[in-house]
């Protein structure tokens, strides 16, 4: 004499929950690491000075949020992002970033902090500078089904007055 014989249809209804409470955990887990995935492709397409890849990552209205005069401040549209990073990229001989914290992501949120190096094409200036990035993806419920979650925006937040003194 079980639960499920006393009373069938309240342990049909906590069965369902049961089961739909541990689908979402585990959609939302693939979904965490698919936006993972994403950031890790993200930072391979900067170091790699790849403005083609990384604007790929993100929604055709996708926006970049980055500190004027550094790669143009606020950039909107996939396209209009690589033509910006093309740009800025062919002015750097070198690019070289390593992770210091974790990457994590809640909901459709990911950041992460670095210390990005950079070295001028120009002059061989190299600056070193830490960096806070951020991501919102597009959410779960609205990603297609096979296909990776995109980046709506990207802000990077640095202190620019630290760039500009190691390379005016």
């Amino acid at each position: 004499t079980g639960i499920h014989r006393k009373f069938p249809t309240m342990y049909s209804a906590l069965l369902v929950f049961f089961c739909a409470l541990v689908s979402l955990c585990v959609a939302s887990h693939e979904y965490e690491k698919a936006c993972i995935r994403q950031m890790n492709i993200f930072q391979a397409a900067m170091t790699s000075r790849n403005a083609s890849l990384g604007a790929s990552l993100f929604t055709p209205n996708g926006t970049t949020v980055i500190p004027p005069g550094v790669a143009g401040g606020t950039i909107v549209g996939r396209k209009a992002i690589e033509k910006n990073w093309a740009t800025f990229f062919a002015t750097l001989r070198e690019v070289r970033e390593y992770n210091t914290s974790e990457l994590l992501v809640s909901g459709n949120v990911g950041g992460f902090s670095k210390v990005e190096i950079d070295v001028r094409a120009s002059d061989n200036c190299t600056s070193k500078y830490p960096i806070v990035n951020w991501f919102y993806f597009t959410p779960e419920h609205e990603m297609r089904r096979g296909h990776p979650p995109l980046i709506t925006q990207y802000v990077a937040l640095f202190n620019l007055t630290y760039s500009i003194a190691q390379c005016p």
